[in-house]
C-alpha cells in the first residue's frame, strides 16, 4: 500500500505492485502531459526491487528545452497534483499526490531532461538495481536513518546525501562536478 504522513518516516518492505503503480503513474503521466514515456522515469527505492522504502512514489518528470515548465506544471496541478514550490537543487518544481490530507503517496520532481541532476537520479536508482552490495549498504543505512529521525524526513534525507553523492562519484568522479543552472 502507498502513502505515508508528510513528517513521518517510516519504511515498508519492497511490494512488487509499487513498480507496476510506478509504470501506471508514469503512464497517466505521458497522457495528460504529451511527454514521450523516457522522460517520465520512476526513480527512488520504490523503483528498486527487494529494497525497503517510505511507501511513496518518487518519479522524475523532465521537460526539454522548448517546453514551458509552468504550462506543464498548470496541466499537472489541473490534474490534481499539490506545487510545494521549488524543490532540492535541480529540481525545478517539487509536486506531490495526496491519497488523503497529509498522506503523500507520489512526489514529482519537475526537472530538466538530461540535467545533472536527472542523470543521478537515474544513475543511482540504476545502480542499486544491479549491485547487490551497494542495496545491502544502502538499506542498512535507510533503517539506521528511519529509526533515528521517525519523525524528520529532512534529517533522514540529509543523512542518505553523503552516501548518494559518494556511489555518483564512484559511478562517474567528473560527470555529477559541473555547474548547472536550475
Amino acid at each position: 500500500m502507498l502513502g505515508l504522513a508528510t513528517t513521518t518516516v517510516q519504511l515498508a518492505a519492497h511490494s512488487p505492485a509499487w513498480l507496476d503503480e510506478g509504470r501506471r503513474i508514469s503512464a497517466w503521466l505521458v497522457e495528460i502531459t504529451g511527454l514521450p514515456p523516457a522522460r517520465i522515469q520512476h526513480v527512488g527505492s520504490t523503483a528498486v526491487s527487494d529494497l525497503t522504502a517510505k511507501p511513496i512514489l518518487d518519479l522524475d518528470l523532465g521537460f526539454g528545452p522548448t517546453e514551458d515548465s509552468n504550462n506543464l506544471v498548470a496541466t499537472l496541478i489541473g490534474a490534481g497534483f499539490i506545487d510545494e514550490g521549488k524543490g532540492a537543487a535541480g529540481i525545478v518544481r517539487l509536486l506531490v499526490w495526496e491519497s488523503d490530507l497529509q498522506i503523500r503517496t507520489i512526489h514529482l520532481h519537475v526537472m530538466k531532461h538530461a540535467s545533472i541532476r536527472w542523470e543521478c537520479d537515474i544513475a543511482f536508482r540504476d545502480a542499486l538495481r544491479t549491485d547487490d552490495v551497494l542495496h545491502e549498504r544502502y538499506s542498512k543505512l535507510k533503517a539506521k536513518l528511519a529509526e533515528r529521525f521517525p519523525s524528520n524526513r529532512k534529517a533522514y534525507r540529509e543523512g542518505k546525501a553523503t552516501f548518494i553523492r559518494n556511489t555518483l562519484y564512484r559511478i562517474n568522479p567528473t560527470a555529477w562536478t559541473k555547474d548547472e543552472e536550475t
